[in-house]
């Protein structure tokens, strides 16, 4: 195939961008090229997350060991991509894959895959000989090895965490956010950068992606990481609640849970709070909201006057935006169930919290089945990080071998979140007002009566039709 070149990943401009953040510069390549991604490997664990780079788009072949004289291509390469550089990684092992399994060649759009030896070849979750995987697509190999698609940066940008600061490859950084993924390193950085600042910051992103993390570790970068940080919700924020903020002396984080629920006659007064924080001396609050729209889907349901105020904003990405940290995120949230729940450590660990473990939690490896890991990896995410929690206790409540496997239930659970949403133009206002009437005006209960995407589908709707809850 005729190589094109590829899309930049970053702007503003097509070779490189240049950041000037205090005193740092920092200089990222923005080229991307395709890429494979370690999901999942039966011998080597710790594997996960190294990546191979198709960097000059010539063919690549994977197998057991190091080069033969017969490969035909160069041997794939596997590194530990970080902002700053790459690590390279020794040859894969694993007793299940041939010497020569899979040829592999690149293009703009994705990696063509063929078969060279007995060993089985998975692609997309069908089996086959020879097929096309892109971006989001799985590679099974002998049920040793799963490899995830993605188009990614040759080279990330650097400055990412703060000097001094490391943390274990594919575990999770001391600010409590799990990835390694280009998008997981951008929400690092841009989440350092405006923890730098006093301004009130609004960080908006889909359901369950983890909006309240991200609060966390904003806060963990900030001035304010030694001052309490106080969530206060939205929906139920009373004036009560913004008048202690007021005359709190300690300064601290306040992070109020969806802004776009905060109720119409309390957004005077949560402007009038903004606005006399912003007046106090240092130490002074700092205030901080979460919302599942963006500034400008939330002007639907936020004054402007308000709004405005939030003058930073950040976004969290979805985890169709980032599957290849879906394996880390699943190691992550199961050693943080564990030390609570010792039978899942017992259950479905390759070893049991001990005085090897750091904090009651396991160093050993949860064990999944590849075909879990497949389908959890090449799944369309509504719910996240949360629905992923979720999809994990399903397994772990239903599994019957010392596996979490894609149980009967867990594929029932898949199949109902897979399904496809109605189409909003087709629904007339008599059908709106009918399903916001069964629901009591609960808008969210009406969606998904309507079979709607979410609730912002049928807010959008509403207000074509002239419709109020």
């Amino acid at each position: 195939m005729t190589r094109s070149k590829p899309e930049a990943a970053y702007e503003p401009t097509p070779d490189r961008v240049t950041a000037q953040i205090g005193t740092e510069t920092r200089v990222g390549l923005v080229d991307e090229v395709p890429a494979l991604v370690v999901a999942w490997s039966l011998r080597e664990p710790e594997r996960v997350g190294e990546v191979m780079l198709f960097d000059d788009y010539t063919p690549r072949v994977i197998g057991r060991g190091g080069p033969r004289a017969d490969d035909g291509a160069p041997r794939a390469a596997f590194s530990r991509q970080r902002p700053g550089g790459l690590e390279r990684r020794p040859a894969l092992d694993g007793a299940s894959l041939s010497r020569r399994h899979v040829r592999l060649t690149p293009d703009t759009d994705g990696i063509a895959i063929e078969r060279l030896s007995k060993g089985t070849v998975v692609i997309d979750g069908e089996l086959s000989d020879a097929g096309f995987i892109s971006p989001g697509g799985t590679l099974m190999l002998s049920n040793e090895l799963v490899l995830v698609c993605e188009r990614r940066p040759s080279r990330l940008i650097a400055g990412a965490m703060p000097a001094g600061t490391s943390f274990p490859f594919g575990g999770t950084d001391p600010a409590g956010l799990t990835g390694e993924t280009p998008a997981a390193w951008r929400l690092r950085d841009q989440a350092r950068f405006v923890a730098g600042a006093g301004s009130p910051l609004l960080i908006y992103g889909p359901s369950g992606a983890g909006k309240e993390v991200v609060a966390r570790a904003v806060h963990h970068a900030s001035a304010w990481k030694d001052r309490p940080m106080v969530m206060l919700s939205g929906a139920t924020l009373t004036r009560a609640d913004l008048e202690l903020v007021q005359v709190r002396t300690d300064g601290p984080f306040v992070v109020i849970d969806e802004l776009t629920e905060v109720p119409s006659e309390m957004q005077p007064h949560l402007l009038r709070t903004i606005n006399h924080t912003l007046g106090l001396p240092l130490p002074r609050p700092r205030i901080v909201a979460t919302s599942a729209a963006s500034t400008s889907a939330a002007a639907e349901n936020v004054r402007a006057d308000l709004l405005s105020r939030f003058i930073l904003s950040l976004r969290v990405p979805s985890l169709d935006e980032r599957r290849a940290d879906i394996p880390l995120l699943i190691r992550a949230i199961l050693r943080d169930i564990a030390p609570e729940q010792p039978e899942v450590a017992r259950r479905f660990f390759s070893a049991l919290p001990g005085a090897e473990s750091e904090g009651g939690h396991p160093q050993g490896e949860p064990r999944l089945t590849p075909r879990f890991l497949d389908l959890l990896v090449r799944h369309s995410w509504q719910a996240n990080v949360r629905e992923l929690t979720s999809l994990l206790w399903s397994s772990m409540t239903t599994a019957v071998t010392p596996f979490l496997d894609a149980t009967a239930e867990v594929m029932a659970q898949l199949r109902d979140t897979n399904e496809t949403f109605n189409d909003p133009n087709a629904l007339d206002a008599r059908s709106v007002r009918q399903a916001l009437d069964s629901a009591d005006g609960r808008v969210v209960v009406a969606a998904r009566m309507l079979g709607l995407k979410n609730r912002w589908v049928l807010y959008r709707l509403m207000e074509k039709l002239d419709i109020r809850a």
